[in-house]
């Protein structure tokens, strides 16, 4: 075999190995980037969901509170205006909690209270009737 095809076999030898090498270093990279990106959704799904936590903390005190309350239990069997405005108007404020919706067991309306003026603005609870009725098969206590 000649010199010059030596070499041309050698640089094509050459070409080919570091063609390869670039190949697999740029799927390495790919692969990397791809971690790498997951990663930071992982870590931006923890810290989004921390937050919505410890903002909703509050309102879940509220809520677990006010269940297992027996004057609640009272109030909801036997609905009281007067009980109602100063027990939970004036928890709204307290708890951080724009509006509350009190049900009867049989998932209707006993009372409403808004936190704003506005008393129009929230009446309706913003969930059909027939999600509420499985998500009170699903838990008695919701969170949004």
């Amino acid at each position: 075999m000649k010199i010059r095809t030596k070499l041309v076999l050698l640089l094509l030898f050459l070409a080919l190995m570091f063609l390869s090498v670039f190949i697999v270093q740029k799927i390495y990279e790919h692969h990397r980037m791809v971690e790498l990106w997951n990663s930071v959704r992982l870590e931006r799904e923890f810290i989004f969901d921390k937050i919505i936590e410890l903002q909703s903390k509050t309102l879940k005190t509220f809520v677990y509170d006010y269940t297992f309350w027996d004057e609640m239990v009272e109030f909801v069997a036997a609905p009281n205006e007067k009980w109602g405005n100063e027990n939970i108007d004036v928890s709204l404020v307290t708890y951080g909690s724009d509006a509350a919706w009190v049900y009867n067991v049989d998932q209707e309306l006993v009372y409403f209270a808004e936190s704003s003026d506005d008393q129009a603005t929230l009446k309706d609870l913003p969930v059909p009737k027939e999600a509420l009725s499985s998500l009170f098969s699903l838990s008695p206590l919701c969170h949004f």
